[in-house]
């Protein structure tokens, strides 16, 4: 390994091809720990890119045009945000959290046009009768998913199914009914531990069992 990126890589590799392209020191880009020798040059993070609909979609016939059988596979995934702002105690992301500090804004999304529009280039390109919104947490703004489900309804309609990963914090009836209005047809959520006391005290994870019997009846 020559070359390790840690954290959001898009600029960090943009940088770094452009400099190796004109022959330039890349040893002082920031994210990039670089070797030199027996030793590393660690450089610190840069800062978090605020405006995620600056790049462009995903380039999925990188693996779907190698991989024919993927690409016919009719579930496909997307992701329209990044970051979380919860501190469960066995995840990655309160590191994440620490090692962006002073450095931008951790939790960020893709505009609910820019994610339809993905959308629209995925199914036409690729067969498609279900989609599954990978993100960490899908429903962490409810005002995004309220304009999200709306433009969905419209402009690709309830016939393309879809799921998603939740948490159940933010959750009122409101936002489950425009969610399965417009064709959300399962959630996916972590329960951890069934003793609550565990959850709460070990697992930093604020949920009682009570929440987790509301909202599936919800669902």
């Amino acid at each position: 390994v020559d070359i390790i990126c840690i954290g959001d890589g898009e600029e960090a590799l943009l940088e770094l091809m452009s400099r190796i392209d004109a022959s330039s020191d890349y040893t002082d880009i920031p994210s990039l720990y670089i070797k030199e020798g027996t030793s590393w040059v660690k450089n610190p993070h840069g800062h978090l890119p605020s405006d995620l609909d600056k790049y462009p979609f995903p380039d999925r016939s990188l693996y779907y045009d190698k991989y024919p059988l993927l690409a016919k596979f009719p579930l496909k995934r997307l992701i329209t945000s990044r970051g979380c702002p919860y501190k469960c105690s066995y995840c990655f992301e309160p590191t994440y959290v620490e090692m962006y500090k002073g450095k931008g804004k951790i939790v960020r999304r893709h505009s609910a046009e820019y994610v339809i529009s993905e959308i629209k280039q995925l199914t036409e390109n690729y067969p498609t009768n279900h989609l599954h919104f990978s993100d960490d947490i899908f429903n962490l703004n409810k005002r995004w998913v309220q304009e999200f489900t709306g433009r969905y309804r419209i402009e690709i309609g309830e016939r393309l199914k879809w799921t998603c990963n939740v948490e159940l914090t933010t959750f009122d009836e409101k936002i489950v009914n425009s969610m399965a209005e417009s064709g959300c047809r399962g959630v996916v959520f972590g329960l951890e531990t069934g003793v609550e006391e565990t959850r709460i005290k070990v697992l930093n994870k604020k949920i009682t069992n009570k929440r987790y019997e509301e909202i599936t009846k919800l669902f």
